[in-house]
C-alpha cells in the first residue's frame, strides 16, 4: 500500500513539472507575441511618406576647385528615375570608411537659393528635375559645426545625395533612396 500512495505521489511530482513548464512557455510565447506586435506597430508609421518606387538618381559628375577662398565641389545630378525630384540632399565625409556626416553650404554664386538651402546640404532645383535631364550644383566646402562656427573641410572623400520632393501643401518629403560614391582627389588648399 505505502508503494502505491508512493507511486502516485511521484506521477503528481511529473505531472506537476509538466504543467509548470508548459505554462512556462506559453507564458513566454505570450510576451514574445505582446512585443512583436508593440515593436512593429512601433517601428512601421503607417503615416511615413516616402517618394514613389522609381525616383532615383546618379552623380553623372563631379569635380573639386582646391584652391581657396573659391574651395568648392561641384556635382552633376542627372535623375535616372521615373518621376521629377525637387531637389537633393549632399552629406559628405572625409574619411571613406565612416558614414558621411557633413552637410556643405551651397556655393555663394549658385543660382539655388532657397529657405531650404540654408540649411547645409540642401540645393532645391529652380524648376523640378525630369527624368533623365542633368543640373549642376556647387557647395563650397564650408559646413556649419555643433557649435555653430563655420569651419573649412581640408578633403571630401565620400559622398551621399539623396533625392526630395515637394508636395502640394509645400511638404518637403525625403526619398529613402539615395547614392553613395566614393570621391578621389577632393583635397582643399588653404582650408
Amino acid at each position: 500500500m505505502k508503494e502505491n500512495n508512493k507511486h502516485r505521489q511521484m506521477n503528481k511530482l511529473g505531472v506537476s513539472e509538466i504543467v509548470s513548464y508548459v505554462l512556462l512557455i506559453s507564458i513566454a510565447m505570450g510576451i514574445s507575441v505582446g512585443v512583436y506586435s508593440w515593436m512593429r506597430a512601433y517601428a512601421v508609421n503607417p503615416n511615413s511618406v516616402d517618394c514613389k518606387e522609381g525616383t532615383s538618381i546618379t552623380i553623372q559628375d563631379y569635380s573639386c576647385v582646391p584652391n581657396c577662398p573659391t574651395c568648392s565641389i561641384r556635382l552633376t545630378i542627372r535623375n535616372n528615375g521615373r518621376f521629377n525630384i525637387s531637389g537633393v540632399i549632399v552629406v559628405v565625409g572625409n574619411n571613406s570608411k565612416r558614414e558621411p556626416e557633413y552637410y556643405l553650404k551651397l556655393y555663394d554664386n549658385s543660382p539655388t537659393r532657397d529657405k531650404w538651402s540654408l540649411q547645409g546640404g540642401y540645393s532645391f532645383f529652380s524648376d523640378p528635375l525630369k527624368p533623365e535631364a542633368e543640373q549642376t550644383i556647387e557647395f563650397s566646402n564650408n559646413y556649419t559645426d555643433s557649435l555653430g562656427l563655420i569651419k573649412g573641410l581640408k578633403k571630401i572623400e565620400i559622398i551621399q545625395v539623396k533625392p526630395f520632393i515637394i508636395d502640394e501643401k509645400n511638404n518637403r518629403i525625403i526619398c529613402q533612396s539615395s547614392i553613395k560614391q566614393n570621391i578621389n582627389g577632393c583635397i582643399f588648399n588653404n582650408a
